[in-house]
């Protein structure tokens, strides 16, 4: 199911790879991994033991609506060429996410990914720039 302009993290290998290989972000309701990706994927994460089935769909379907709110006011860009950088995301709910009223937390979801998009914005500022400076560099004529 999208969400927004998310498509779903669903490989196995996607996931695995996102969950040893990415940063991590807490929050007190959940927690997201996020690593630099293709283009932009989510997948939710809500453990059995935290609640019966119909309590993490409503956290899952809660997290979706969220995700589809904050794909209209943030999207990570390239100040370059204005295009989004991909990034996948795990959002994985802790107990506290049962209790959260919505709007709290979707304030909480909106604060960790202005964090995320903030973080790729400035790793994909220092990757141009030292892209530019290792492009100025004279190149040795000895072999």
């Amino acid at each position: 199911m999208r969400c927004g302009n998310f498509s779903p993290l669903a490989l196995r290998k996607e996931l695995l790879d996102v969950h040893k290989n990415g940063a991590i972000i807490y929050s007190v309701a959940f927690s997201i991994k996020f690593k630099i990706g293709k283009q932009s994927k989510m997948a939710f994460v809500v453990r059995k033991k935290l609640g019966k089935a119909h309590e993490r769909n409503l956290v899952k379907r809660r997290f979706r609506e969220i995700i589809k709110l904050i794909d209209t006011r943030i999207t990570p860009r390239d100040e370059n060429n204005g295009v989004n950088n991909g990034v996948y995301c795990i959002i994985i709910a802790k107990q506290e996410a049962f209790g959260y009223p919505f709007t709290k937390l979707d304030h909480e979801t909106n604060k960790v990914f202005t964090k995320i998009f903030n973080q790729l914005n400035a790793k994909a500022n220092q990757s141009l720039q030292s892209n530019s400076v290792s492009s100025s560099l004279p190149i040795s004529s000895k072999l």
